[in-house]
C-alpha cells in the first residue's frame, strides 16, 4: 500500500514539474544494475571486474 503511494506521488510530481516519469523510477533500475553486477561478480570476475564493480557501488551508494 505504501509504495503505492509513493508512486503515485512520483508520477504526480512529474506531470507538474513536467519530465517524464522514467526519472521518477530509474534510481529502482540503476540498483537492480549494480545488484546484477554484484551477484555476476561473486561467481565469475577477474579482480579487476571486481574492482570496478565496487567502485561503481560506491559512487552509487554515497
Amino acid at each position: 500500500m505504501r509504495s503505492h503511494i509513493i508512486r503515485g506521488a512520483a508520477v504526480v510530481l512529474c506531470v507538474v514539474f513536467g519530465i517524464t516519469e522514467l526519472f521518477a523510477f530509474g534510481e529502482n533500475a540503476t540498483l537492480r544494475i549494480i545488484q546484477t553486477q554484484t551477484m555476476f561478480v561473486r561467481h565469475t570476475a577477474t579482480e579487476y571486474q571486481r574492482r570496478v564493480a565496487e567502485q561503481n557501488a560506491k559512487a552509487f551508494f554515497k
